[in-house]
């Protein structure tokens, strides 16, 4: 029998393509916006003020999202952090994009905007950076031998 060869996998068992561990990562983002929406609405509803907590609320899980979707495409991928955190900051951002344009009210987007969706770049890159994984602390040292 054939072993069953994961599609995010080489055959060879190396690191798993750039684009899956990005589409790993969004998957995985999703699901943590939905427990931290779940949480953040719950503790907004829960103030007398709910509708001046939420905007502050959602900016912040959503940076939060961006770390965390950077950090895991990186270990999913288990290299070049840095690419797999602006990857995956890049298809996170036309998302919500995506979201911004659907639900945007009349009267357009908030002049916040402006500064979250750098801040949300920014963080999914620190978050490649931090999830790539790491050289050894060990340092060959190459012997010269001298004639």
């Amino acid at each position: 029998m054939n072993p069953i060869v994961s599609p995010v996998k080489s055959k060879k068992g190396g690191p798993r393509s750039l684009t899956a561990s990005v589409i790993g990562a969004l998957s995985a983002t999703f699901c943590l916006l939905l427990f931290l929406l779940l949480i953040g609405t719950t503790f907004a509803y829960s103030r007398e003020d709910p509708a001046a907590l939420i905007p502050s609320v959602a900016y912040a899980i959503g940076l939060i999202a961006a770390l965390f979707c950077g950090f895991t495409a990186a270990r999913m991928r288990g290299k070049q952090g840095f690419l797999c955190g602006l990857l995956s900051g890049l298809a996170l951002l036309v998302l919500f994009l995506i979201g911004l344009l659907i639900f945007m009210e009349e009267e357009g987007p908030s002049p916040s905007l402006l500064l979250f969706y750098p801040l949300l770049l920014a963080l999914s890159v620190l978050g490649g950076m931090l999830g790539g994984r790491k050289r050894s602390g060990r340092r060959r040292r190459h012997s010269h031998s001298s004639r």
